[in-house]
């Protein structure tokens, strides 16, 4: 079915013959037949179902530019995806400008706060930095007559349950709800009996896993990951690999084993700020970079265009987001590959991926390589972490067990080393001189039964002899060089002659 016959305005008709937007796909036709009804939308599909464009044309033939308030609320759970949604909405209104705004946590907020003053028609927010200035009035909601929730299950995942729903309270004049999410589970389930009334539900689901994706896995240990990944880049060289890692130190990690290895590579972890993200993004769209390294930030959402491989160093726990991860490549009905890299630790994990989505992951032909002397030495995370840090060796910790914290210091860190302190003279030797030594020693350096100035107490000032030996060797010197008889042990070293500094008094002049 061609878009010219939806009956839609001709500035969008215009927009989407220059984006080579022809004909409607099977997804499309079904949403925006629903949408340009007036009835509310559930839709349970995947990211590379071509869903933006399916919402915003419905959403552009229904808002009103003439108006100066905000009609049409867009959510998405992270920055990426709201700037790719605007993106998609500055192409759509390329002929007819309708005013919208991108909010997002990590960017200026005193840029943001100026676009919201221009009485934007379309806001694409993620829930928190929306938080952010619904607490400091600097936007009204209250207005807003579309709401749609993109990667509902996303959303939730990264806790922002509690934001959507106080976001949604606030709306009092909605006419239509597009829910967009992967998986239907309760919460969702909850937020859409609590919000919406009536609503049409569409499911599409397309066996990806299986029809347009090779994947498979192979089996390594998590020392030999390293040396298996280099060899799956070097023989995958014309394509362009994505690899999927599940903590962000793992990112810069393998970013520089890759980059060592003469393979231009970038990173995207949520740490970075917002516009080193977009370069990196935008560099691996224009081949500029061939290897990116990511964590779940670039699973879902994300528009990237002819990758070849997709390589899942760590095996995800969430299953979910091995079909979001290997989504990435095989878009537009073309063919993809996936490899997952699983140590004997995450094999567990494959087993609940192949039963979540009825598949059957077969084992991958490519030759294992086994190098530990190259990268064995390589601390990595693994995705078996509870606690997302790796372990840090046995050898590290013996002060634990060996060392005992001395008296006179926090009585409450002595409760982990229970209450064997040592006894107040830890020295053995200290125990052998008497007061009158060692206060003579402490305060001249004399009269030591072991030697003139070898020891001295823990706690005394100037009491160890290299402060001697010091004033000693300064000594020997300058009453060669002055003439002087040598000074006495201990006292101050002789002053240089004023006439060797009055000589330079015209210079400072």
């Amino acid at each position: 079915m061609l878009f010219k016959d939806f009956n839609l305005k001709a500035w969008i008709l215009k927009a989407l013959v220059e984006m080579k937007y022809n004909e409607a796909t099977d997804i499309q036709k079904q949403v925006i037949d629903i949408a340009l009804s007036w009835k509310n939308i559930v839709w349970q599909s995947q990211t590379w179902t071509g869903k933006t464009a399916a919402f915003l044309i419905p959403l552009l033939q229904r808002v009103d530019t003439n108006t100066k308030w905000l009609q049409a609320l867009i959510l998405a759970p992270t920055r990426e995806l709201v700037n790719q949604i605007g993106d998609e909405i500055f192409a759509l209104t390329k002929y007819y400008r309708v005013n919208a705004a991108c909010i997002y946590g990590w960017a200026s907020l005193v840029t943001q706060k100026k676009l919201l003053l221009r009485w934007p028609s379309i806001v694409v927010a993620t829930p928190g930095r929306l938080m952010d200035f619904m607490n400091q009035k600097v936007i009204d909601i209250s207005t807003v007559n579309f709401f749609i929730l993109d990667e509902v299950d996303r959303m939730l995942d990264m806790g922002f349950v509690r934001d959507i729903k106080k976001i949604r309270a606030q709306m009092q004049h909605i006419q239509q709800t597009y829910t967009f999410s992967a998986t239907i589970n309760n919460d969702i389930k909850s937020i859409i009996k609590e919000h919406v009334n009536e609503y049409e539900f569409i499911k599409i689901w397309e066996a990806v896993t299986v029809d347009k994706i090779n994947h498979s896995y192979m089996s390594v240990n998590h020392e030999d990951k390293l040396s298996n990944l280099i060899n799956l880049i070097k023989s995958h060289s014309n394509d362009k690999v994505l690899v999927f890692t599940q903590t962000k130190r793992n990112t810069k990690t393998i970013r520089d084993i890759v980059e060592k290895s003469w393979y231009k590579a970038g990173m995207l972890n949520g740490d970075m700020s917002q516009s080193k993200r977009m370069f990196t993004l935008k560099s691996f769209k224009e081949w500029v970079i061939r290897v990116l390294v990511t964590t779940d930030v670039a699973a879902r959402g994300l528009n990237m265009d002819n990758v070849g491989l997709v390589i899942n160093f760590d095996v995800p726990k969430e299953t979910e987001s091995y079909i979001h991860r290997i989504g990435r490549t095989g878009r537009a009905w073309a063919f993809g590959k996936a490899i997952m890299l699983v140590s004997p630790e995450e094999q567990k994990f494959l087993a609940d991926i192949e039963k979540a989505n009825r598949t059957r992951v077969k084992k991958s032909d490519h030759l294992m390589v086994s190098d530990k002397w190259q990268y064995g030495h390589i601390r990595l995370n693994k995705s078996t972490d509870k606690t997302g840090k790796a372990a840090k060796p046995a050898v590290f910790l013996w002060w634990k067990t060996s060392y005992k914290r001395p008296q006179g210091t926090n009585r409450s860190e002595d409760k982990k080393y229970g209450d064997q302190r040592p006894e107040k003279n830890k020295f053995p030797w200290w125990n052998y001189r008497s007061e009158e030594s060692q206060s003579r020693s402490f305060v001249r350096g004399e009269g030591s039964r072991f030697g003139e100035k070898k020891f001295g107490g823990p706690d005394q000032r100037n009491s160890f002899s290299w402060n001697n030996s010091r004033r000693d060797e300064q000594g020997k010197f300058e009453w060669r060089k002055f003439g002087n008889s040598r000074p006495e042990r201990g006292s101050r070293p002789p002053q240089k002659w004023p006439s060797q500094h009055t000589r330079f008094r015209g210079m400072w002049k």
